[in-house]
């Protein structure tokens, strides 16, 4: 484009971040977004199809494809909840240094900040559960049975019409047709299925962060070292869905299993 003397709509040169908006916009697809979530259909014509437009989404926020170094040090950042408030848990290290999870309370956190848990040993017992449950004969006859993925068009359709229904549902409630209980209660299932399209979506990238090792014991153990933070936490959260942590035992000062409560997705 630079080449061919073609400017941006700003009259300046292409850069990698403006190519990476416009191909990321839903509007070039033909559709509408609010804060970064496609909502609705556009008034305007499509450049490329709605599906394209998924794809190219789910293939961005690949964590395979960074490239800088500067690599997150918190393997389990997002898996984490708190078991009194349900917020999620965020990397807080202590003043001299060693890492932790915690339940931050403050401006934009709405945690308690009641929960807190060392990240060394939590992740070791994490990993080693995950490694062990990848292992069991039985996961691997869930997985060599599980279905085909749904094709990323039809994943795609059910989220459009998640999303409509969704708008739906927010009119009705602004013209007093439901009341704020009702909206709420109507709301929930709507969402657990536009988030279940989205990993489907995602799901259409390629390989799965599991493919390379199911069906082959011991081979995801014997190449856990090698793999980036990036790859070992996607291969987690392809298996559980979260951990809950409940509080410290008062005087207990070495790490407690029993204080999780993970919720598997395999």
């Amino acid at each position: 484009l630079n080449r061919r003397g073609i400017r941006s709509v700003t009259g300046c040169e292409w850069q990698p971040q403006t190519l990476r908006r416009m191909i990321l916009s839903a509007r070039i697809s033909g559709q509408r977004e609010h804060r970064g979530e496609i909502v609705a259909k556009a008034e305007w014509p499509a450049i490329i199809p709605p599906e394209q437009t998924a794809r190219l989404r789910a293939l961005f926020a690949d964590p395979e494809r960074r490239t800088n170094r500067a690599t997150r040090r918190y393997l389990l950042k997002g898996l984490l909840r708190c078991g009194h408030c349900g917020a999620t848990l965020r990397a807080r290290p202590r003043e001299g240094g060693d890492r932790r999870y915690g339940c931050t309370k403050g401006p934009g956190q709405p945690g308690c900040g009641r929960t807190w848990i060392l990240s060394e040993p939590l992740e070791a017992f994490i990993t080693e559960a995950v490694l062990y449950r990848l292992d069991t004969p039985t996961l691997s006859a869930k997985l060599a049975g599980s279905p085909a993925p749904d094709p990323a068009e039809d994943a795609h359709a059910e989220l459009l019409a998640d999303q409509a229904q969704l708008d739906e549902l927010a009119a009705a409630y602004g013209d007093k047709a439901l009341t704020l209980r009702e909206y709420l209660v109507a709301r929930k299932p709507i969402e657990r299925r536009i988030e279940a399209s989205r990993r489907r979506i995602s799901r259409q990238r390629g390989s799965s962060a599991l493919d390379d090792f199911v069906h082959r014991p011991g081979a995801l153990r014997a190449a856990w070292p090698t793999l980036t933070l990036s790859r070992q936490h996607a291969i987690i959260a392809a298996v559980l869905a979260h951990i809950t942590v409940d509080h410290a035992v008062r005087g207990l000062n070495r790490f407690d299993p029993r204080r999780l409560d993970p919720v598997w997705r395999v």
